[in-house]
């Protein structure tokens, strides 16, 4: 079964579609402001097979996939992917329903066996890292993803395993939303790789949560240069720093003090871990920026970087690690009810892929204003009082009760004039209006062959570790002497 579209042709009917990054699309010279909710599921052929992950190590999901395999192998004839591990899990072995449906399960290891053709759709039984894990699986596009809450916290997994059959049937006639999870692409280009000296393509990985790069094992604070689209913009001294999507925005950031984005904002958040600084708030930049992070040549230790929690390895003096949003998101079903599909609109965003043997498109609604997102604010009527709203700090008025003040996106932008670009503009006037991360930096350790003579003689004006509270008190006391 081939693609129904080349990928180049479905970069260039994104592009003649008018979509940018921001999700804004132009028609007749206006903006108009794309609705996440018409984000909709549409099957050019009937899915024919599946890929199954379920929790590791959790006794009580073993029920619920078997229940779940025996189902779509014999009562929808699809073909089950499963991993390798799966079948030799003793749990799942020993389980009186598995002999029968052993043969009729496909295998795979990962990093070993390539998925690319052959999986249409993926379900997954668990908690969050389950679908982090199905993310991993495919370093490219990914099939439609639906998962069930297994697992401990299930912030990405809204359905229910009740009444599964039901819930999966709808997805399988094409009666679901989506979330589009935006991802990151990261690559790591060591110092040796730039002089030829290492002959090894450089780590390339996408990761829907978060980049964390930190400290490791030192005791010293991380020095990491920052750049956006080539230019420095600041130097992070602290634990570290947390790259994120807006998926990601919910997890290590939201408890590192960062803001929580929706998932169909197009943006990459920046929050610092521990900062050594007052002044330094997360920040978000746009979603089409590069960013390039490198250990500062000033650094007194190395930094350590991981993806989604995991492939954890070092980075050195003189390495770089580049990232930016990438065009393969992954596709999350959001809706456990069918809903309906008559009003939906005759045009489609082919959002196609090289590793789905069935190819499926996504409608985006071309709302008037006041018909796309809606933000509703209305006064409790049990409240003792009235509120009062400003508009820009004007135009002030009173709410009552009863009254409502309803907010969406204008399709009317304001074009403000750059004196050299949106992101140099922009972190200029935070660092002279904000002083945003003003702070002093930590001196590097100097080289023996740096060090005078007199650089080498024991300071005794200061004190040591060695020092005690009695001789500081001496020292002291010989000082206002």
């Amino acid at each position: 079964m081939g693609r129904c579209r080349r990928e180049g042709e479905m970069e260039r009917i994104m592009e003649e579609g008018g979509i940018d990054g921001r999700g804004e699309r132009r028609e007749g010279g206006e903006w108009t402001i794309q609705d996440p909710a018409s984000q909709r599921l549409t099957w050019y052929k009937p899915p024919l097979s599946v890929l199954v992950i379920k929790k590791v190590r959790d006794a009580q999901v073993i029920q619920p996939f078997i229940q779940l395999v025996r189902w779509l192998t014999i009562d929808k004839r699809m073909v089950v992917f499963v991993e390798a591990s799966v079948m030799e899990d003793s749990l799942v072995t020993s389980h009186p329903g598995f002999p029968v449906l052993r043969d009729k399960l496909m295998n795979f290891r990962e990093a070993h066996d390539d998925l690319t053709d052959k999986i249409d759709f993926i379900i997954c039984l668990g908690g969050d890292g389950t679908l982090l894990y199905a993310s991993s699986l495919f370093q490219q596009s990914v099939p439609p993803v639906m998962a069930f809450h297994l697992g401990s916290l299930g912030f990405l997994t809204p359905f229910k395993f009740d009444n599964f059959q039901d819930q999966v049937t709808n997805v399988l006639e094409g009666h679901a939303a989506l979330t589009l999870r935006s991802r990151l692409r990261c690559i790591i280009i060591r110092k040796d790789q730039e002089t030829g000296k290492n002959g090894r393509p450089p780590t390339n990985l996408l990761v829907l949560n978060e980049v964390v790069i930190d400290r490791g094992p030192s005791p010293y604070l991380s020095n990491i240069d920052l750049y956006l689209d080539g230019k420095r913009i600041t130097s992070v001294q602290g634990d570290g720093l947390i790259v994120s999507t807006p998926t990601g925005s919910t997890a290590y950031a939201v408890a590192a003090g960062a803001s929580m984005i929706h998932p169909s904002v197009p943006a990459i958040m920046l929050t610092p871990i521990c900062p050594h600084s007052l002044s330094f708030r997360p920040i978000v930049v746009p979603a089409g920026v590069e960013l390039k992070i490198a250990v500062s040549k000033d650094s007194r230790n190395t930094a350590w970087v991981s993806f989604d929690g995991r492939k954890r390895q070092e980075l050195f003096h003189g390495d770089r690690l580049r990232l930016r949003k990438c065009t393969y998101r992954q596709t999350d079903l959001t809706s456990p009810v069918p809903l309906p599909t008559a009003a939906l609109p005759s045009q489609h965003c082919i959002l196609d892929s090289s590793l789905c043997q069935q190819a499926y498109t996504v409608p985006f609604l071309q709302p008037d204003p006041g018909t796309c997102t809606l933000i509703k604010v209305k006064l409790n009527s049990d409240s003792r009082n009235t509120c009062w709203v400003s508009f820009d700090g004007r135009h002030q008025q009173e709410l009552m009760v009863g009254d409502s003040l309803r907010v969406t996106t204008s399709i009317y932008p304001v074009p403000s004039i750059c004196a050299e670009d949106q992101i140099a503009d922009w972190f200029a006037s935070l660092d002279e209006c904000l002083r945003w991360n003003d702070r002093k930096r930590q001196k590097h350790f100097d080289e023996p062959e740096d060090l005078s003579p007199t650089d080498l003689t024991p300071d005794l004006t200061h004190s040591s570790s060695s020092d005690t509270l009695d001789s500081l008190a001496e020292r002291n006391e010989a000082c206002d002497n």
